[in-house]
């Protein structure tokens, strides 16, 4: 049975949110699983029938009912998400999320915020072990990661394991920023604690469990290679385009996106003096010369952030041409964490916080700086920074003609398409 949520015209921004907890329910879920999601069709006929909707609130609709569908995916293939469907990767587990979560978007104010964080660091122990029996269960079912992405998770559990635990970035955290905002306690002593007795122990059981399911993985490395996987990465294919191409189409758009982009930068090379070898090889020389490159060192690796910095000043003096509304919110550049560089993405973005007391993040990692030639790193910045996600998410967040499931939700079709486009303008 699905709960019951009344809609009205007025209150659509906070039955948005009613949505949103519906669709994570586990009714919504279960109903999914049991073929019960022509419910839904029925939850919104009895809600919306007859009732006049402006333009703008049938996008609101049609947003909400889009993800509430979305919803069905997962279960309707035997995964909570089409797109995720290991519990545990080099990217997905509580062990490098939390920590992240806590060291990047947990405030630091006051004392009350100091100790939110460390209730928040003590439920970690619980989210592992959840993470773990999970995963087990998943295992059983043919659900996991390929050996190569255990292999990440595995060497980035040991490097968040290896410090003593007063070293611990998840120590070291509370105890710097405390000591900025002057707010006086115990911290180091408190925190340590429950690194040692709690966290450590949680990540010894997942790293002991990785090791064991490790040689039981499928071999290979896509969607096939598991059970259902056919269905799975269609299902994914489908979430994150927001089309229903085939993946047969999407590889044959892939191929023809791909020779295209070839033979312009074969033009491009040819005209700044590269001629000899394939258009990889030309690319591959030009990526090694010396003054394309950062020196591999914390000062060369400063200078490479200083320069990302400058190129986002430079470009939002650019803005105005082109734009009449620009984001308010603060922008900063900074390395992904050594902690879980071996397997997180060269780039990505967190949003600003919606009250404005947390900045924009733009992530680099920098685990290899001769992964980031000077002239590779404009395009960077315009897709993570601006005029990419951050101009467009920050002014969704702004804007005071959307719901907040709007503001916060997102389609990657939307947002990738976006920061691709902007990386061109």
């Amino acid at each position: 049975m699905f709960m019951t949520v009344r809609f009205s015209r007025r209150s659509f921004v906070a039955s948005a949110s009613i949505a949103t907890a519906l669709a994570a329910s586990p009714r919504f879920a279960f109903a999914a699983a049991t073929g019960e999601d022509a419910r839904l069709d029925a939850l919104f006929t009895r809600i919306f029938n007859g009732k006049a909707l402006s333009a703008p609130m049938k996008v609101n609709l049609d947003v909400v009912r889009y993800q509430l569908e979305r919803r069905l995916d997962g279960p309707r293939v035997g995964v909570d998400s089409p797109q995720s469907p290991y519990r545990i990767t080099q990217r997905s587990c509580a062990a490098f999320s939390v920590p992240d979560f806590l060291d990047s978007t947990h405030p630091m104010e006051n004392a009350e915020d100091a100790e939110a964080y460390l209730a928040r660091l003590a439920g970690l122990r619980t989210q592992i072990d959840n993470d773990i029996t999970e995963q087990r269960e998943q295992a059983s079912r043919g659900l996991l990661a390929p050996a190569w992405s255990l292999d990440l998770a595995l060497m980035q559990l040991r490097k968040l394991r290896a410090p003593a635990p007063g070293e611990s970035s998840m120590v070291q955290s509370i105890v710097r920023r405390t000591a900025k905002k002057g707010i006086a306690g115990n911290w180091q002593a408190r925190t340590e604690a429950i690194v040692r007795d709690a966290i450590y122990p949680a990540i010894d059981r997942q790293i002991a469990l990785l090791e064991q399911l490790k040689p039981t993985s499928a071999a290979g490395d896509g969607a096939w290679r598991i059970p259902r996987g056919d269905e799975i990465y269609a299902a994914a294919l489908m979430q994150a385009t927001t089309t229903n191409y085939t993946p047969d189409e999407v590889h044959k758009i892939g191929l023809e996106q791909v020779a295209e982009l070839t033979a312009q930068l074969d033009t491009v090379l040819k005209a700044a003096g590269y001629t000899k070898g394939t258009v990889g090889e030309r690319l591959a020389a030009l990526n090694t010369l010396p003054e394309q490159l950062y020196a591999a060192t914390p000062e060369g690796k400063a200078e490479l952030i200083a320069s990302l910095n400058a190129g986002v000043q430079k470009m939002n003096a650019l803005l105005p041409k082109a734009f009449a509304t620009l984001p308010e919110q603060p922008l900063d550049i900074r390395a992904v964490p050594v902690e879980i560089q071996d397997g997180a993405a060269n780039g990505y973005y967190y949003s600003a916080s919606l009250d404005g007391s947390r900045p924009a993040i733009y992530w680099i990692n920098l685990k290899e700086v001769s992964d980031w030639p000077k002239y590779t790193l404009p395009s960077l910045t315009y897709h993570e920074g601006t005029p990419g996600h951050h101009l467009q998410i920050s002014l969704a967040q702004k804007s005071e003609n959307i719901p907040l499931i709007r503001k916060t939700g997102g389609f990657s079709a939307y947002s990738e398409g976006w920061a691709l486009y902007s990386e061109q303008v």
